[in-house]
């Protein structure tokens, strides 16, 4: 239905992209076009004919330009190009964007086996034990080849820690900690290396009554 010149311009936009066009399925004939970066994925790009001359083109795209799915049965070659080129710039930017809730989730595992820790107070033993596992954890994240921005956030949530459990009873500082930490490794799109990395550290640190 596409001529093979067509074709090729679809092609050559995605390449320029930085798609990775040898994974999508595509598949063409006299009645369509359709592209696919997998089997698996919701998101495509199809073409059919409109059955008008001046305007031969009919486009089903999820997602189209403004992100949402879109069908239109009005469209010239210039307008399809233009619907092509931003439909592969958002599958682009799908393809670089982590997934903040599904790592969050992933991360949110990590934590699985911590027991719960009891209802009550720090004893001032209990504080200088954990202000001193704290500054342990603050030197160690600076070694575990984290970028220097992400290892420094987290040493400042580590440090904000230690006056939360002034406030907070063990249970309360325990909640409090473990969430603040997934919720910036999330936030900062760490690799899943250095999750568990820093995951080790605190798991390491903390025993018994407080992270384990």
């Amino acid at each position: 239905m596409l001529l093979k010149t067509q074709r090729n311009e679809f092609f050559n936009t995605a390449q320029v992209v930085g798609l990775n066009v040898q994974d999508f399925v595509v598949s063409h004939d006299t009645t369509e076009f359709f592209i696919s970066p997998s089997p698996q994925s919701i998101y495509f790009f199809q073409v059919k004919p409109s059955g008008y001359l001046e305007i031969p083109f009919a486009v089903q795209a999820q997602p189209g330009p403004t992100k949402g799915p879109i069908y239109t049965g009005n469209v010239d070659w210039n307008k399809l190009r233009s619907y092509f080129s931003a439909w592969c710039h958002i599958m682009r930017e799908e393809q670089d964007t982590p997934d903040l809730w599904a790592d969050l989730q992933t991360n949110a595992r990590l934590f699985g086996a911590t027991q719960s820790a009891p209802e009550e107070v720090f004893s001032p033993d209990d504080l200088r034990q954990v202000r001193i596992q704290l500054q342990h954890i603050q030197q160690r994240l600076l070694t575990l080849g984290l970028p220097e921005a992400a290892a420094q956030q987290l040493a400042q949530t580590v440090q904000e820690a230690g006056a939360k459990a002034e406030r907070f009873t063990k249970k309360e500082w325990q909640g409090w900690f473990i969430g603040a930490m997934i919720s910036q490794m999330t936030n900062l799109a760490l690799t899943p290396e250095h999750v568990q990395s820093v995951y080790l550290l605190l798991k390491t640190t903390f025993t018994g009554l407080f992270l384990h």
